[in-house]
């Protein structure tokens, strides 16, 4: 491994990175092969002698380095997000209008719905995101995807996020937002304390279909 990759002891490095308007428009396939690029370029920059292995459904796993990564992407933005300290979960999504109340009541708690409902129409949209990014950054953090009903466990709305996260059999863990313009998003981390999550770029990515996306940053 390089010497960055010193720092992945104790800290979370998460890479924001758009997707060039040349790969977006050639499909839901070529985003997830660039996003899975600059995860596999991410890797690189701090373990070259390591190697992704990307399966269908499942998260991305590092052979030949004591690496976990997490990636998330949208038909615009890719989020890579790399440690040595825990297992790591990470989501995005642009955010959008709130679905009806019953749909809510289908991903999010009780009291989630509650709150979400009880906000304006206007604000529903971005607690609704906030929501399932968290849950979906807990999930894969997890290693159990949507295998886990996301109504079993409770992440909240407000910020700073709920913590820690107490999953169905006692698991625990901890949800850091993460701030970028037009999206929620999120990375969770197992256990009851989060490392220090930094925010990265690299304009070498673009030679993998993306490029670096400025402005981004962790908010705890």
């Amino acid at each position: 491994m390089t010497p960055a990759a010193t720092a992945l002891a104790s800290e979370a490095h998460v890479w924001f990175i758009s997707l060039r308007e040349d790969v977006r428009a050639r499909g839901a396939a070529a985003c997830r092969a660039a996003a899975r690029a600059a995860l596999d370029r991410v890797v690189a920059t701090y373990a070259p002698e390591a190697h992704v292995v990307h399966r269908a459904g499942r998260r991305p796993e590092v052979r030949g380095a004591p690496l976990h990564v997490s990636l998330a992407h949208t038909s615009a933005l890719a989020v890579a997000a790399i440690t040595r300290a825990v297992e790591i979960g990470v989501d995005v999504e642009p955010v959008r209008a709130a679905p009806p109340r019953a749909v809510l009541a289908q991903l999010l708690t009780d009291r989630e719905t509650a709150a979400v409902s009880a906000l304006q129409p206007s604000a529903r949209g971005r607690a609704f995101t906030r929501a399932w990014v968290r849950k979906e950054a807990v999930l894969k953090a997890a290693g159990v995807g949507l295998s886990l009903d996301p109504r079993w466990f409770e992440v909240g709305i407000d910020r700073p996020p709920k913590k820690p996260v107490t999953l169905p059999g006692g698991q625990v863990a901890t949800v850091v937002d993460l701030a970028v313009v037009g999206h929620e998003a999120a990375v969770a981390f197992v256990g009851a304390a989060a490392p220090i999550v930094r925010v990265r770029s690299d304009s070498t990515l673009t030679r993998t279909g993306v490029t670096p996306l400025p402005g981004a940053l962790a908010v705890r």
